[in-house]
């Protein structure tokens, strides 16, 4: 019966007409949610949307997006936003949207649910790259980073502490520049980062410690054990422990013999130039910062009263009167030129244990190692193969002065040299231990030209001891035979080839030549020289002489000097002999004269003579000169003596030194 009643119900629903029925069921839309929040980060939530009818979607901000825009019915619907964050270093605000749904009949309104989204959370972090901001007096560098999204600055509150952003993003990095403290006080700076509101700020205090104050090398105490002689009149020095080198701020010595720089590295510096203000790109590589001490002056007078460098007839004498090794390895390895002090006469070897070497070493022996030449920032080290040091003498006034080169290889050998100053080079320094006992003159005094010019004899006549020049010890000694070891008898020129001159060789200069007697006895002393001719003869005119005068036994010229007031007597023994001699009195030996290897002695007789530096004619070629000639024997001459008698060069003389009174 119920069905009948259900059929006949839809029969009349189709008679009335379709459109009548469906105008009764209005549209409808509703929302789970009025209003929904989120957080500033991005996110998703959703809402649940209820409808008899098909609606769209409409939203009033660009950070938000709905999924689905449009739907049919019922629908779960998600509301995504992005994240709340403000641009140029802002913090982003709290925001608000609406977002609205509505259905297709437009007399149904609409309906909507209001997003909201927080504010950002504000962020401002530092992170500094290092935790010590403490730096040494040669500076440095470091960087911090700024994390952030509000507006910030940063500053330093020094002119000396540089700050530079060196990336702009949503974090910055700033790079800071500690420069060298040329000061001699510490300091401090201070850098601020803070917020342009004041609402954060951080700070990083940057310390630099002062640049300390050279010290001063240490006091010669600290110089090697071995003395060196390095003059023919008994200089000695003592060589510093080690090369010179720079570590920055001041000089100073390796801690070993054999240390020293392979590379370039300014804070050790230990192959120099001679001067650091030479106008060449070479040269101001090595600067130091503000005085010169690789000047000529630094080389010649040392870095104190302590310490200097060797001359170039230094390193010759030292070179050419030691035992030297130039091939010497020092616990396997090849170090250098090994030297031994005065007294060594033994060979020194060519290889070392540790041991071994420290044991040389504290007998004094001193080894310069073989680390080459720098040219700019470059060593040229060439496998230990060389060694170049500098000496102080310049020459000429060029930029060249004293090098002492050598080299390791079996080919190889050592020399004293000259070098450009604007190479880079090693510096040993010694300390004198023992001044030179020159030769002093003979107190009196003679006039020797009208013009008043006045010298002083040397104490004895001028020998050859076989490796050098010297003195006899008393006014009256000479040799009596031909020795090798004692020649007391020059000829002029050793140079002639005959065979007289030829007997009397040094083999080193021809020291007996006409320059040297003439200009200055360098083999002595550059103030040492002969008397001329006409000096000769104005000694003999004007002073009070004994002609024929014993002393000590040997038959002698002998002169009083000026202002003299005594009496000269025709004999004199030891006693007698030494009061004259602190009157000043001079005596000339009768020497005699040297033929080839024979001497033939003018004491107790015969003729003796010495020579002049002044030719018998004006021609360089011709060999005669003028000379002093003395009678010693008992004839009618021996009551003279004259100047201006001549001798050829290829006899053996007396040769008596004079210096001039300055």
């Amino acid at each position: 019966m119920k069905k009948t009643i259900k059929l006949w119900a839809a029969a009349l629903c189709t008679v009335l007409g379709i459109a009548s029925c469906k105008e009764s069921i209005p549209q409808t839309i509703s929302l789970s949610e009025s209003i929904v929040e989120f957080s500033a980060a991005a996110s998703t939530k959703t809402v649940e949307v209820t409808s008899n009818a098909d609606w769209t979607v409409a939203e009033d901000a660009d950070w938000l997006t709905v999924t689905p825009s449009e739907a049919t019915g019922d629908q779960t619907v998600e509301i995504t936003v992005t994240l709340n964050e403000a641009e140029d270093g802002k913090c982003a605000e709290a925001r608000e949207a609406t977002v609205t749904f509505a259905v297709s009949d437009i007399t149904v309104a609409p309906v909507t649910v209001t997003v909201r989204q927080s504010a950002e959370e504000e962020v401002f972090t530092v992170t500094s790259s290092v935790e010590n901001t403490t730096f040494d007096w040669k500076g440095g560098s470091f960087e911090f980073t700024v994390e952030y999204n509000m507006p910030y600055e940063a500053a330093s509150s020094a002119e000396w502490l540089s700050v530079e952003k060196t990336k702009a993003a949503a974090s910055d990095s700033y790079s800071v520049t500690v420069p060298v403290n040329e000061a001699n006080s510490d300091r401090t700076a201070t850098i601020t980062i803070a917020a342009t509101d004041g609402s954060e700020k951080y700070t990083v205090e940057v310390k630099q410690t002062a640049k300390p104050e050279p010290q001063p090398l240490p006091s010669k105490a600290s110089a090697l054990s071995g003395e060196f002689t390095v003059s023919k009149w008994g200089r000695k020095v003592k060589f510093s422990p080690a090369n010179l080198y720079w570590d920055g701020i001041e000089f100073a010595f390796e801690d070993k013999q054999t240390a020293g720089a392979t590379v370039w590295n300014p804070e050790h510096v230990s192959h120099f130039y001679w001067s650091a203000t030479a106008a060449n790109a070479i040269a101001e590589t090595y600067v130091y910062d503000g005085t010169d001490y690789a000047t000529a002056k630094f080389f010649a007078e040392g870095l104190s009263e302590d310490w200097r460098t060797l001359s170039s007839d230094e390193f010759e004498y030292l070179i050419n009167n030691h035992q030297v090794n130039r091939q010497v390895a020092i616990d396997g390895n090849m170090a250098g030129l090994v030297i031994a002090p005065d007294g060594v006469t033994t060979a020194i070897p060519s290889s070392y244990t540790a041991s071994e070497w420290a044991a040389a070493e504290q007998a004094g022996y001193v080894l310069f190692p073989a680390y080459a030449q720098r040219e700019g920032n470059k060593v040229d080290q060439l496998d230990f193969r060389f060694g170049y040091y500098w000496g102080s003498t310049n020459y000429g006034g060029k930029d060249q002065y004293t090098s002492f080169w050598y080299c390791t290889d079996k080919y190889g050998n050592y020399a004293v040299t000259t070098e450009n100053a604007s190479i880079g080079q090693s510096v040993r320094l010694v300390t004198v231990s023992a001044e030179e006992q020159k030769p002093e003159p003979l107190s009196g005094k003679f006039t020797v030209n009208a013009e008043g010019k006045q010298v002083q004899f040397s104490k004895g006549n001028l020998y050859w001891n076989g490796n050098d020049f010297a003195f006899e010890a008393n006014q009256y000694d000479f040799p009596t035979e031909w020795k090798e070891d004692h020649v007391g008898h020059f000829t002029w020129n050793t140079t002639p080839a005959n065979s007289y001159a030829s007997e009397y060789k040094a083999d080193w200069s021809d020291a007996s030549t006409a320059k040297f007697f003439a200009n200055d006895a360098s083999v002595i002393d550059s103030d040492w020289t002969v008397l001329t001719n006409s000096e000769w003869n104005y000694i003999l005119s004007n002073s009070t002489k004994s002609y024929k005068c014993t002393v000590n036994g040997v038959v002698c010229l002998v002169i009083a000097p000026d202002g003299f007031t005594g009496t000269l007597t025709s004999s004199y023994d030891e006693t007698t002999w030494a009061a004259a001699q602190e009157q000043g009195v001079v005596a000339i030996p009768c020497c005699g004269l040297r033929s080839g290897t024979t001497i033939t002695s003018g004491n107790p007789s015969g003729t003796s003579y010495y020579w002049t530096p002044d030719l018998m004619a004006a021609t360089e070629t011709d060999t005669t000169f003028y000379v002093l000639r003395l009678f010693a024997r008992s004839s009618a001459y021996g009551n003279s003596v004259s100047a201006g008698y001549y001798c050829t060069s290829a006899y053996g003389l007396g040769v008596r030194l004079v210096k001039e009174v300055k």
